[in-house]
This record gives structure tokens, sequence and C-alpha cells, in this order.
């Protein structure tokens, strides 16, 4: 059965029944959603009876609360891990990293993040606080520690880096590969990294340039109306 840990970080007390039914409930909430995901089906999954689950975590919400805890240790471990990297080498796509650890892990970190929960914020804001660390250390110029500006990249870097494991079914279709499978998490960010590059030669561009100031100017319009909008509102 898959585990939320990576290949020999398992440790030897997460070997127990109570262990093997928190996977197995994983990987039914990650497939099926927290709301379709019952008991029996985990207990099945888990190979012991809806008993033992509910001896070990009362309810399905029970559950559901230790399945977060531990997702959220293995994640926190992992961050602390790329925190401490030096940044001017560091590989920030911490979906990859992810994928390395756990493709059980990853996936039910999905499902968090689609259906929603205190958990996936917080983790979220955590992933985002590392990237807005990387990117004022990488280019404080475009990036000031402290600024919006920063806080938006560090956002968006996520969006972007997750976005193949929340779209895993398309992406595994386009380009006929299965995304939890070992070798899909190296292609992937060779082919992001080929992306960037891509990017990075547009933006550069007379094209990228003018592109970029037309969008900065049809900002500066809509920001004074809207403000004139609130104003109106206010009164």
């Amino acid at each position: 059965m898959s585990s939320i840990y990576g290949v020999n970080e398992r440790p030897r007390e997460d070997l127990t029944a109570r262990a093997r039914i928190r996977d197995a409930a994983m990987a039914q909430f990650a497939d099926r959603g927290f709301s379709d995901a019952t008991i029996k089906d985990i207990a099945d999954a888990a190979g012991v009876s809806t008993g033992l689950v509910q001896h070990h975590f009362g309810t399905k919400d029970g559950l559901r609360q230790a399945c977060d805890g531990a997702a959220a240790e293995v994640v926190q471990r992992q961050l602390d891990v790329i925190d401490h990297l030096d940044t001017s080498v560091a590989n920030p796509d911490m979906a990859t990293l992810l994928y390395d650890a756990s493709p059980l892990l990853v996936r039910y970190l999905i499902r968090l993040l689609i259906e929603g929960s205190p958990v996936a914020a917080r983790l979220f804001d955590e992933m985002s606080a590392v990237s807005e660390r990387f990117l004022t250390a990488s280019r404080p110029d475009l990036f000031p520690p402290g600024s919006q500006k920063a806080r938006d990249g560090a956002t968006m870097m996520g969006v972007m880096h997750l976005g193949s494991a929340v779209l895993h079914e398309q992406v595994s279709r386009r380009m006929d590969i299965d995304v939890w499978a070992p070798a899909s998490a190296p292609r992937l960010g060779l082919v992001m990294l080929d992306v960037y590059l891509a990017m990075a030669d547009w933006i550069a561009s007379d094209t990228g340039v003018e592109t970029r100031a037309a969008v900065a100017e049809y900002l500066e319009q809509l920001v004074p109306a809207a403000e004139h909008d609130q104003e109106h509102d206010d009164e």
C-alpha cells in the first residue's frame, strides 16, 4: 500500500494497523473526495474491519483530522529542507520535491486544496512564504522584501507549480504519461524550465516589453476607476 512517506523515509513506528488505515483513508479521500468516501470503503482498502477503523479514529471526521495532521507534518519537514537550501542553487519547484516524497501525499494535498480546508490554507501560506524568500533573495530588484509584489509573485509561483498536479488528468492525457509515476517528476521539471526560458526570451523581446507596458497602463486606468466607484458607493 502507498505511504505518505518517501522511499526509505518511513519511520518504523508507522508500520501499524493505524498507519495502514490512515494511508488507505488518504487514498480514498484523494480519489473520491471527503463526502463520497465511506468508512467501509476505507476499511476494505486497508484490509481491516470497520470496527477497527472506529476504534482508532472514531468517526470519519476524526480520521480526516488524523490524515490532515500527518500530511501537514510531512509537508512541513519538506518545507524545512527547502528553506535551508542555498537559494542560488535551489530548485524552487516544491511540487517536484513533493512528487519525489510521495505521490499519495501530493494527491491528498491536491484534494485538500480543491475542496478547501484550514490545513490547506496554512500549507499554501507556508509554501508561499518559502517562495517569497526565494524570490526576494534571487531578484530583490523585482521583488523587494516585504512588498505586495513579492507576496503576489510567491502566490503565482505556487499556482504555476501546483497546476500540473491539480490538472493531473489533463496533463497525463496530453503528455501521455502518468503524472504520479516517479519518472514524470523530472520530465515535468525540465519542461517547466524550458517554458521559463522561452517566456523569459519573449518577455525581454520588444513585443514582450510593449505588452507589459500596455497591461501596466490598463491597470493604472482600472485602479482609479475602482477607487471612484468605491467612493460613490460610500456616499
